[in-house]
């Protein structure tokens, strides 16, 4: 079980520093106002933090394993209850860690989310800024489309003769 539980946590592990260098690399500043940059600063912030401290968890579990491997010195196993005590305390441990190790990994999707959210509504504030910009003034696009002098004229549908004529 304990080989099991290192392989996958050594996959977890490869895949938390590539992580963190994509996160850091989409921080730019093009076009973004100052309280989007903080509010995806705080979320991207929130997403590295939890994966280094999946990582440092990691480490504690495997390190934990690793000794739970090695031979127990005599003089420990002479002390009645010790071996026991140690056996259980690091399953216990392991167990406790591995948990908030996946309830920490479930918080990444939400918070990358979030950044997707805020990426989502800088690139439409850019858009419509832009748009906005290229935009010709209200009165320019009235000349391209002036209506003849005639329109909206009113005329009588029955002429005045006629009517009299009844």
């Amino acid at each position: 079980m304990g080989r099991t539980l290192i392989t996958f946590l050594g996959l977890v592990s490869a895949s938390i520093l590539p992580t963190v260098s994509l996160i850091m690399g989409s921080m730019t500043a093009n076009g973004r106002s100052v309280s989007a940059l903080k509010a995806l600063r705080a979320e991207l912030a929130a997403a590295v933090d939890a994966l280094f401290f999946i990582l440092g968890l990691v480490g504690l579990i495997v390190f934990t394993l690793v000794v739970r491997s090695l031979q127990m010195p005599d003089v420990l196993r002479a002390i009645p209850y010790v071996h026991a005590i140690i056996v259980r305390g690091s399953q216990a441990f392991v167990v406790g860690c591995t948990a908030m190790t996946l309830l920490c990994a479930t918080q990444i999707p939400a918070i990358l989310r979030r950044s997707l959210d805020i990426r989502y509504q800088i690139a439409v504030d850019e858009a419509r800024r832009k748009t906005s910009e290229n935009a010709p003034p209200p009165g320019e696009m009235a000349k391209h489309f002036s209506t003849d002098p005639e329109f909206g004229k009113s005329f009588p549908l029955r002429s005045q003769n006629t009517s009299d004529q009844e």
